[in-house]
Protein backbone atom coordinates (compact mmCIF):
# COMPACT_ATOMS: atom_id res chain seq x y z
CA UNK A 1 0.00 0.00 0.00
CA UNK A 2 1.00 3.34 -0.54
CA UNK A 3 0.26 6.84 1.42
CA UNK A 4 0.33 10.17 -0.25
CA UNK A 5 1.41 12.81 2.14
CA UNK A 6 0.71 16.46 1.87
CA UNK A 7 3.95 17.69 0.09
CA UNK A 8 3.48 14.51 -2.90
CA UNK A 9 5.63 11.96 -1.42
CA UNK A 10 4.47 8.56 -0.88
CA UNK A 11 5.35 5.94 1.72
CA UNK A 12 5.34 2.66 0.90
CA UNK A 13 3.73 0.43 3.98
CA UNK A 14 1.85 -3.07 4.93
CA UNK A 15 -0.38 -3.46 7.79
CA UNK A 16 -1.02 -6.88 9.38
CA UNK A 17 -4.10 -7.24 11.47
CA UNK A 18 -7.46 -5.49 12.82
CA UNK A 19 -7.18 -1.63 12.37
CA UNK A 20 -9.55 -1.28 15.37
CA UNK A 21 -6.80 -3.45 17.61
CA UNK A 22 -4.15 -1.19 19.52
CA UNK A 23 -1.23 0.11 16.70
CA UNK A 24 2.29 -0.77 16.29
CA UNK A 25 4.75 0.78 14.28
CA UNK A 26 7.65 -1.19 13.49
CA UNK A 27 10.77 1.04 11.91
CA UNK A 28 13.49 -0.62 10.05
CA UNK A 29 17.19 0.33 10.36
CA UNK A 30 19.75 2.05 7.95
CA UNK A 31 19.79 0.40 4.72
CA UNK A 32 16.82 -2.18 5.31
CA UNK A 33 13.10 -2.11 4.49
CA UNK A 34 9.93 -2.79 6.30
CA UNK A 35 10.58 -6.55 4.82
CA UNK A 36 13.52 -6.79 7.68
CA UNK A 37 10.61 -7.24 10.48
CA UNK A 38 9.35 -10.71 8.51
CA UNK A 39 9.77 -12.10 12.13
CA UNK A 40 7.71 -10.02 13.67
CA UNK A 41 4.72 -8.36 11.85
CA UNK A 42 2.61 -11.33 11.73
CA UNK A 43 3.41 -13.05 14.97
CA UNK A 44 2.22 -9.36 16.32
CA UNK A 45 -1.01 -9.13 14.42
CA UNK A 46 -2.10 -12.76 16.23
CA UNK A 47 -0.56 -11.68 19.80
CA UNK A 48 -3.55 -8.82 18.96
CA UNK A 49 -2.15 -5.77 17.38
CA UNK A 50 -2.98 -3.53 14.07
CA UNK A 51 0.81 -3.72 12.91
CA UNK A 52 2.04 -1.03 10.51
CA UNK A 53 5.50 -1.13 8.62
CA UNK A 54 6.46 1.39 6.61
CA UNK A 55 9.55 1.47 4.37
CA UNK A 56 11.23 4.81 5.81
CA UNK A 57 11.68 7.70 3.70
CA UNK A 58 14.81 7.22 1.55
CA UNK A 59 14.33 3.28 1.50
CA UNK A 60 12.68 0.54 0.06
CA UNK A 61 9.44 1.54 -2.48
CA UNK A 62 9.30 5.02 -0.13
CA UNK A 63 10.38 8.35 -1.43
CA UNK A 64 13.52 10.01 -0.90
CA UNK A 65 14.45 11.42 2.02
CA UNK A 66 14.33 15.38 2.43
CA UNK A 67 16.73 17.49 4.03
CA UNK A 68 14.86 17.77 7.26
CA UNK A 69 15.98 14.15 7.95
CA UNK A 70 14.66 13.60 11.25
CA UNK A 71 11.59 15.74 11.11
CA UNK A 72 10.95 14.40 7.74
CA UNK A 73 10.67 11.01 9.57
CA UNK A 74 8.45 12.25 12.18
CA UNK A 75 5.94 13.13 10.08
CA UNK A 76 5.74 10.66 7.89
CA UNK A 77 5.03 7.96 11.19
CA UNK A 78 2.57 10.91 12.49
CA UNK A 79 0.41 10.75 9.27
CA UNK A 80 0.38 6.99 8.92
CA UNK A 81 -1.20 7.16 12.59
CA UNK A 82 -3.56 9.94 11.60
CA UNK A 83 -4.49 7.93 8.27
CA UNK A 84 -5.98 5.37 10.70
CA UNK A 85 -7.22 7.13 12.97
CA UNK A 86 -5.17 6.08 15.66
CA UNK A 87 -4.29 8.47 18.78
CA UNK A 88 -1.04 6.66 19.99
CA UNK A 89 0.59 3.56 19.10
CA UNK A 90 3.70 1.03 19.85
CA UNK A 91 6.51 2.54 18.65
CA UNK A 92 9.26 -0.29 17.84
CA UNK A 93 12.23 0.91 15.93
CA UNK A 94 16.10 -0.44 15.71
CA UNK A 95 19.20 1.12 14.96
CA UNK A 96 17.96 4.08 13.01
CA UNK A 97 14.47 3.02 13.69
CA UNK A 98 15.65 3.38 17.37
CA UNK A 99 16.69 6.87 16.37
CA UNK A 100 13.44 7.79 14.94
CA UNK A 101 11.24 6.22 17.45
CA UNK A 102 13.15 7.93 20.40
CA UNK A 103 12.98 11.20 18.46
CA UNK A 104 9.13 10.75 17.67
CA UNK A 105 8.79 9.79 21.76
CA UNK A 106 10.38 13.48 22.65
CA UNK A 107 8.44 15.32 19.74
CA UNK A 108 5.21 13.67 19.93
CA UNK A 109 5.21 11.75 23.39
CA UNK A 110 1.78 12.26 23.46
CA UNK A 111 1.05 9.35 20.31
CA UNK A 112 3.40 6.87 22.26
CA UNK A 113 1.51 4.26 24.40
CA UNK A 114 5.07 2.23 24.49
CA UNK A 115 8.38 2.70 23.29
CA UNK A 116 10.75 -0.13 22.45
CA UNK A 117 14.22 0.66 20.89
CA UNK A 118 17.12 -1.97 19.78
CA UNK A 119 20.57 -1.55 19.20
CA UNK A 120 20.49 1.81 18.73
CA UNK A 121 21.75 5.39 20.28
CA UNK A 122 20.51 8.54 21.49
CA UNK A 123 23.61 10.84 20.82
CA UNK A 124 26.94 11.38 19.77
CA UNK A 125 29.00 12.74 22.26
CA UNK A 126 32.20 10.43 23.24
CA UNK A 127 34.79 10.11 21.02
CA UNK A 128 33.57 6.20 20.69
CA UNK A 129 30.05 7.48 19.95
CA UNK A 130 31.03 9.79 17.08
CA UNK A 131 33.32 7.29 15.87
CA UNK A 132 30.61 4.54 15.60
CA UNK A 133 28.46 7.50 13.76
CA UNK A 134 30.95 8.78 11.46
CA UNK A 135 33.13 5.77 10.16
CA UNK A 136 29.66 4.93 8.84
CA UNK A 137 29.22 7.75 6.60
CA UNK A 138 33.02 7.49 5.74
CA UNK A 139 32.81 3.89 4.29
CA UNK A 140 29.65 4.99 2.56
CA UNK A 141 31.30 7.63 0.88
CA UNK A 142 34.36 4.87 -0.30
CA UNK A 143 31.88 1.78 -1.37
CA UNK A 144 30.10 4.45 -3.29
CA UNK A 145 33.38 4.41 -5.66
CA UNK A 146 33.81 0.87 -5.69
CA UNK A 147 30.76 -0.44 -6.52
CA UNK A 148 27.52 -1.90 -4.88
CA UNK A 149 28.48 -5.45 -4.88
CA UNK A 150 31.95 -4.99 -2.72
CA UNK A 151 29.32 -2.40 -0.49
CA UNK A 152 27.36 -5.98 -0.38
CA UNK A 153 29.75 -8.03 0.29
CA UNK A 154 31.20 -5.48 3.41
CA UNK A 155 27.22 -5.31 5.07
CA UNK A 156 27.29 -8.95 4.97
CA UNK A 157 30.79 -9.76 6.25
CA UNK A 158 29.61 -8.12 9.63
CA UNK A 159 27.87 -11.21 9.96
CA UNK A 160 29.90 -14.11 9.95
CA UNK A 161 28.90 -15.94 12.89
CA UNK A 162 26.42 -19.06 11.95
CA UNK A 163 23.42 -17.64 14.33
CA UNK A 164 23.28 -14.45 12.27
CA UNK A 165 23.09 -16.25 8.66
CA UNK A 166 19.67 -14.85 8.26
CA UNK A 167 20.92 -11.21 8.84
CA UNK A 168 23.68 -11.82 6.70
CA UNK A 169 21.93 -13.01 3.97
CA UNK A 170 19.67 -10.21 3.90
CA UNK A 171 21.94 -7.26 4.66
CA UNK A 172 23.54 -8.74 1.11
CA UNK A 173 20.72 -8.79 -0.82
CA UNK A 174 19.12 -5.53 -0.14
CA UNK A 175 22.72 -3.73 -0.37
CA UNK A 176 23.14 -5.03 -4.49
CA UNK A 177 20.33 -2.22 -4.56
CA UNK A 178 21.94 0.37 -2.21
CA UNK A 179 21.22 4.21 -2.70
CA UNK A 180 24.30 5.77 -1.78
CA UNK A 181 22.84 9.02 -1.73
CA UNK A 182 20.45 8.50 0.06
CA UNK A 183 21.88 6.41 2.48
CA UNK A 184 24.36 9.10 3.62
CA UNK A 185 21.47 11.29 3.67
CA UNK A 186 20.14 9.26 6.55
CA UNK A 187 23.12 8.44 8.20
CA UNK A 188 23.78 12.43 8.59
CA UNK A 189 20.75 12.70 9.97
CA UNK A 190 20.77 10.05 12.69
CA UNK A 191 24.01 11.29 13.40
CA UNK A 192 22.40 14.80 14.68
CA UNK A 193 20.57 13.16 17.49
CA UNK A 194 20.59 14.44 20.70
CA UNK A 195 17.68 13.43 23.04
CA UNK A 196 19.27 11.72 25.34
CA UNK A 197 18.49 14.96 27.92
CA UNK A 198 14.63 14.97 26.82
CA UNK A 199 14.28 11.31 27.54
CA UNK A 200 14.45 12.30 31.19
CA UNK A 201 10.88 12.97 30.93
CA UNK A 202 9.67 10.27 28.78
CA UNK A 203 6.62 8.75 30.12
CA UNK A 204 5.97 5.42 28.40
CA UNK A 205 6.77 2.49 29.00
CA UNK A 206 9.99 1.45 28.01
CA UNK A 207 11.71 -1.63 26.83
CA UNK A 208 15.65 -1.13 25.82
CA UNK A 209 17.04 -3.97 23.49
CA UNK A 210 21.06 -4.73 22.59
CA UNK A 211 22.70 -7.41 21.19
CA UNK A 212 25.94 -8.48 22.60
CA UNK A 213 27.75 -9.24 19.41
CA UNK A 214 29.16 -5.87 18.96
CA UNK A 215 30.45 -5.52 22.28
CA UNK A 216 30.67 -3.62 25.44
CA UNK A 217 31.25 -0.51 23.76
CA UNK A 218 27.38 -0.63 22.03
CA UNK A 219 25.85 -2.44 25.11
CA UNK A 220 27.08 0.64 27.36
CA UNK A 221 25.55 3.32 24.50
CA UNK A 222 22.26 1.56 24.66
CA UNK A 223 22.39 1.06 28.26
CA UNK A 224 22.70 4.86 28.31
CA UNK A 225 19.05 5.02 27.08
CA UNK A 226 17.81 2.97 29.56
CA UNK A 227 19.59 4.73 32.44
CA UNK A 228 17.86 8.25 30.61
CA UNK A 229 14.62 6.57 30.36
CA UNK A 230 12.67 6.55 33.77
CA UNK A 231 11.58 3.15 34.87
CA UNK A 232 12.98 1.70 30.87
CA UNK A 233 14.07 -2.07 31.20
CA UNK A 234 17.18 -2.94 29.69
CA UNK A 235 17.87 -6.32 28.22
CA UNK A 236 20.59 -7.71 26.63
CA UNK A 237 20.75 -10.60 24.09
CA UNK A 238 23.73 -13.02 23.91
CA UNK A 239 23.97 -14.51 19.99
CA UNK A 240 22.71 -11.21 18.87
CA UNK A 241 23.68 -7.67 16.89
CA UNK A 242 22.21 -5.25 15.28
CA UNK A 243 19.64 -5.75 13.89
CA UNK A 244 18.31 -8.17 17.14
CA UNK A 245 14.68 -8.85 15.63
CA UNK A 246 16.73 -10.11 12.51
CA UNK A 247 19.69 -11.86 13.64
CA UNK A 248 18.30 -13.49 17.18
CA UNK A 249 14.08 -12.86 16.60
CA UNK A 250 13.02 -15.73 18.78
CA UNK A 251 14.44 -13.94 21.67
CA UNK A 252 13.76 -10.90 20.69
CA UNK A 253 10.25 -11.48 20.38
CA UNK A 254 9.73 -13.59 23.70
CA UNK A 255 11.42 -10.23 25.38
CA UNK A 256 8.73 -8.29 23.43
CA UNK A 257 6.03 -10.67 24.22
CA UNK A 258 6.52 -10.52 27.73
CA UNK A 259 6.68 -6.62 27.93
CA UNK A 260 3.95 -6.02 25.82
CA UNK A 261 2.34 -8.62 28.02
CA UNK A 262 3.06 -6.91 31.24
CA UNK A 263 1.69 -3.37 30.05
CA UNK A 264 -1.23 -4.43 28.08
CA UNK A 265 -2.27 -7.52 29.12
CA UNK A 266 -1.74 -9.26 25.70
CA UNK A 267 -1.54 -13.52 26.07
CA UNK A 268 1.60 -13.32 24.39
CA UNK A 269 3.43 -16.58 23.86
CA UNK A 270 6.59 -17.18 25.09
CA UNK A 271 7.75 -18.79 21.79
CA UNK A 272 7.82 -17.82 18.43
CA UNK A 273 8.38 -19.51 14.83
CA UNK A 274 10.86 -17.80 12.69
CA UNK A 275 11.25 -17.25 8.92
CA UNK A 276 14.18 -19.25 6.71
CA UNK A 277 13.49 -16.88 3.92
Amino acid sequence: MKLSHADGRETYYETFGDPRDRGVVLIHGLGAESSSWRNQNHWLSELGYFVIVPDMFGHGRSAALGDDGLKDWTRQIEDLLDHYKLASAVIIGVSMGGVIAMNFSVSRPYRISALIVSDSFAELSTAGEKLLGFSQAIGFRVLKLLGRKLFARGMAAAYPQVFAKSAREYMFEHSLRADFDQLLKARKAINSISVLDALSRHQAPSLIIVGAEFGEGFVKINRKIANAIPGAEFVVLGESMDPSPLVNPREFNNRLALFLEKHFGRGAQSSVEVSDD
